[in-house]
């Protein structure tokens, strides 16, 4: 396990304190540092507001961790990250009750996240479970080789894939994209390389929220989404509830055509990684428009 160290020695000139550069290693790391709690009291208010101000404008040798202060992720903590701490007060998450919302994370490609999962009616919660493909829970609530409409797998001969039905290599948009089908246009389901976007242009914390845990992804424009460690099911078995989420993709694995890609999340990290079609996992709609 890698330790959070925080590396306090800073310079301030002109309204501008330059972190340290393993203090900025580790925010893109996705360790545990809450973005915008500049107190560590696990919450951003406007007491974190001042302390930032504070920082900037008086020579202190106060120590706090200036990580959680550098929302737009520059490296540096300088004004214009404090109206991007106070979005995060405002507008941090869903502005109402009726889910799902469209959030925007500031991120390159434009692309937008819901506030929960297929299925679910509020951000912690699970929402249903699918395999890759499946626009339906499968009855019996089983997920196997044998309740997969669109190919066997013989693990005799595992390079042997003729029994793979082809739906595409990216399903995002299609009849097979649960999101669209369950929730409408312009929602999908994310790509690969939106997950991948995800996990790069935002820094998130392990949290608990209304009891449920999982991880609140912060991006540099200081909204955010909470994704629920849902854990996911083999054959019968419901595992790894509150410990790890698992969140497919529409991206096929090119290469190993009976597996598709999923986003992960744990109290350690976030990542990539990919798995039997058959699996059920949960999915989080995304959409550009």
């Amino acid at each position: 396990m890698l330790a959070v160290v925080f590396c306090l020695t800073t310079s301030a000139k002109n309204g501008v304190r330059r972190i340290a550069p393993y203090g900025r290693m580790l925010l893109l790391s996705n360790e545990n540092i809450l973005v915008g709690d500049v107190n560590g009291d696990g919450t951003v208010d406007m007491v974190d507001v001042t302390l930032t101000i504070r920082h900037l404008t008086v020579a202190t040798s106060d120590d706090f961790p200036e990580q959680a202060a550098d929302v737009n992720l520059d490296g540096f903590l300088t004004a214009a990250d404090v109206p991007l701490i106070v979005n995060i007060i405002l507008k941090g998450g869903c502005p109402d009750s009726h889910h799902p919302h469209l959030i925007d994370l500031g991120l390159p490609s434009g692309t937008k996240w819901a506030c929960c999962n297929v299925g679910a009616s509020t951000p912690e919660a699970p929402g249903r479970f699918y395999a890759w493909g499946h626009i339906y829970v499968n009855n019996p609530f089983l997920y196997n080789w044998d309740m997969y409409n669109y190919g066997d797998y013989d693990y005799n001969y595992p390079d042997d894939f003729h029994e793979m039905r082809n739906i595409g290599s990216d399903i995002a948009g299609t009849d097979y994209d649960v999101a669209k089908r369950s929730w409408g246009a312009p929602w999908r389901m994310p790509t690969l390389e939106q997950c991948c976007e995800l996990i790069e242009y935002t820094s998130s914390v392990w949290i608990s929220v209304n009891g449920v845990w999982g991880r609140q992804f912060t991006g540099r424009n200081g909204c955010s989404i909470f994704m629920p460690a849902a854990g996911d099911i083999f054959y019968d078995e419901h595992d790894f509830d509150g410990e790890s989420g698992l969140y497919w993709t529409s991206s096929l694995v090119d290469e190993y055509p009976c597996a598709a890609y999923h986003f992960g999340l744990s109290s350690m990290k976030s990542y990539t990684d990919y798995y039997f079609r058959f699996g059920g996992r949960t999915v989080r709609p995304v959409s550009n428009d």
